[in-house]
């Protein structure tokens, strides 16, 4: 076009124009000049923009979580990216509207209420505290960053405060309450007959022009989806503490710190059985006495030689060692009561108590075992050291690493040749997979991300540093790429003629449970209609709206059909089959039938809906008096 002007200049007035031209692009570029940007708004809500940045970092969050949600479905569904950008938009227009409802009324959240929040997070602690090091591992392996997480973080904790404020003007009256009560506890007599598809397999014959027809009508849903295929470097701390072998001395030093430290100090233990005869703590002399003199004769037994653990298992009254023949198992000081500690700690192996009183009774104590106070030497904990000393290592050696391959992944974006020969990693190549992943690397939802991401997929460059374990980090680029593709008929036929011929034996399955059920209607005895060659009717009695002895679409027909009595209709079942459903009987729910548990989370529930009803009518309506402008050209 310039050039076009330029051919045609007659006065100095054009050449003004031109000059103004070339200025304007110069200082503003043909973007800003054109109404677009590299960081346009995709949308204005009373005056406040959406940016295009934001707008596609919530798109790349949104189809994550697609992604995971709908597993190989996820491939149909985003082909149609339009529709999902506008939803998506939406979305984020109404948050806008709500958080500028927030700000109206003086909500806000300050940086001590923010940072207390995150903080708590557990996905943030290391050990049960707060870690910085962690939080940023996590934000990084995510491709957030501190800003915009804190950002987003802030937006949901003033929603909550909005909610949390609409919330107390909810409330449910008596009558909702009642209502409640009956429509949710209701219970029906339920019945049904199974009409399986199958039944009429030989009956359904599939033509080739159905075929035809149907591929022609349904080519977007035998297509192979988009595949990639990548090379990428893996960073695992795992290699890198295989390689590692701490030196002797280092595990020499370490050994006496830590033994000056009394780490590897064990007390002396003993290992004992004991036999309780129970007193309770308000028992008179006179049952105390008995108890004593009970405990003295089991001694006398076992003085006359009965075995230990057979006579506590018949007469001792603790319930958690009788059945071990009262082995209490390893203990040292400190851990019992003090009596009874004396006791034990001054018998040798195989020696008997007195009876020793407790505050749970008299007991007859026989030490099996003693070890003496022990400290471990350097060879005992020789493996530990090692394994401390490995990891500590690798952890070291894996950041050092880490940083090195992020900023060899950036500063060579169109190949991760140089981070390879750097860093001495293999470069590896995975197979074919689509947005819906596949196996081996492309089971990681972050790595098909990735690799689909348009900086990757479109721009040709390397992916950030994807975390997938701990210490463990990989960074992707594409090696190759299959767009999607019609598959050929021929290929599809028998996948074709499959799925015809199950839709027309479940059409056919239909009509007959259609046909059974006017024939019902019409006064037909139900038992004499099931005596056809598989059928049955199954007698499933009274039943609730949550019943796992039903198949859910039989539940849903049963409890969707009219009071009217007997009421008869009809369900799909998930394996193509159909039932015919029939209501004989209904009985509301009861109130003074709940539990005072089943009336508070009835409340609780109800209570809860009519808070997010509130919240919703009110975002509705400043959604309504909003000023707002989409620039849907710019998604």
């Amino acid at each position: 076009m310039l050039q076009s002007i330029r051919n045609h200049i007659q006065s100095w007035i054009s050449w003004l124009i031109v000059g103004f031209i070339i200025l304007t692009f110069a200082l503003w570029g043909i973007q800003d000049y054109m109404g677009g940007g590299a960081n346009a708004a995709v949308a204005s809500v009373n005056g406040e923009e959406i940016k295009l940045d934001d707008f596609q970092r919530a798109y790349q969050r949104e189809r994550e979580r697609l992604r995971q949600a709908l597993g190989s479905n996820f491939d149909t569904l985003s082909q149609d990216e339009a529709r999902l950008k506008q939803q998506l938009l939406e979305r984020v227009i109404r948050e806008r509207v709500a958080q500028q409802a927030a700000r109206d009324l003086g909500l806000r959240v300050s940086d001590a209420e923010l940072a207390a929040y995150i903080q708590a997070l557990p996905e943030f602690q290391d050990n049960g505290r707060f870690s910085s090091a962690r939080y940023e591992q996590v934000l990084r392996s995510a491709g957030l960053t501190k800003q915009g997480f804190e950002a987003l973080q802030r937006d949901d904790l003033l929603f909550a405060q909005l909610f949390a404020g609409l919330r107390d003007t909810a409330f449910v009256s008596a009558h909702q309450f009642d209502a409640a009560v009956r429509l949710q506890h209701q219970q029906r007599e339920v019945s049904y007959l199974v009409i399986p598809a199958d039944k009429f397999k030989d009956a359904v014959q599939v033509d080739d022009k159905a075929v035809q027809d149907h591929y022609a009508e349904q080519r977007e849903r035998y297509t192979t989806p988009e595949q990639v295929s990548i090379e990428y470097l893996e960073l695992a701390g795992a290699d890198i503490a295989a390689g590692i072998k701490p030196d002797e001395e280092t595990l020499r030093r370490q050994y006496q710190e830590r033994k000056a430290q009394g780490a590897y100090d064990s007390p002396e233990q003993r290992r004992a059985r004991h036999i309780l005869i129970s007193v309770e703590a308000s028992a008179d002399e006179a049952a105390r006495a008995a108890a004593r003199a009970k405990a003295e004769g089991v001694l006398q037994r076992l003085k006359r030689g009965e075995d230990f653990a057979r006579l506590a298992t018949e007469v001792s009254q603790d319930p958690v060692s009788a059945p071990k023949g009262g082995d209490l198992g390893w203990f040292g000081r400190s851990v019992m009561d003090k009596a009874f500690e004396e006791a034990v700690f001054a018998l040798a192996p195989g020696g008997l108590s007195e009876p020793v009183l407790s505050p749970l009774g008299w007991h007859i104590i026989k030490l099996e075992e003693s070890r003496p106070a022990h400290s471990k030497s350097f060879e005992e904990v020789r493996p530990e050291l090692e394994q401390a000393e490995r990891q500590h290592e690798a952890d070291r050696q894996f950041f050092e690493q880490y940083e090195t391959l992020k900023n060899l992944v950036f500063e060579n974006p169109d190949t991760l040749d140089v981070a390879s020969r750097e860093l001495k990693l293999p470069l590896k190549t995975s197979a074919w997979f689509g947005q819906s992943g596949g196996e081996g690397i492309a089971r990681d939802p972050k790595v098909v991300a990735a690799a689909f991401s348009d900086e990757v997929l479109a721009r040709g460059y390397n992916s950030e540093l994807i975390e997938t374990g701990a210490n463990h980090v990989l960074a992707l680029r594409i090696k190759e790429r299959k767009p999607a593709a019609q598959r050929p008929l021929d290929e599809v036929r028998a996948e074709i003629i499959a799925q015809l011929k199950q839709e027309a034996m479940q059409r056919r399955a239909r009509q007959s449970g259609e046909e059974l059920q006017k024939r019902l209607a019409q006064g037909e005895d139900a038992e004499t209609l099931a005596r056809q060659p598989g059928f049955t009717w199954v007698q499933a009695g009274m039943v609730g709206r949550v019943d796992a002895k039903l198949p859910a679409p039989v539940l849903r027909a049963a409890f969707t059909l009219p009071k009217t009595q007997p009421a008869l209709g009809g369900a799909r079942l998930d394996n193509g089959d159909y039932a015919l459903v029939r209501v004989t009987n209904v009985r509301e729910g009861d109130a003074a039938a709940l539990s005072s548990a089943e009336r508070l989370a009835l409340v609780r529930e109800l209570t809860r809906g009519a808070a997010e009803r509130v919240y919703e009518d009110f975002v509705s309506a400043r959604l309504g008096r909003a000023d707002i402008a989409r620039y849907l050209d710019r998604l």
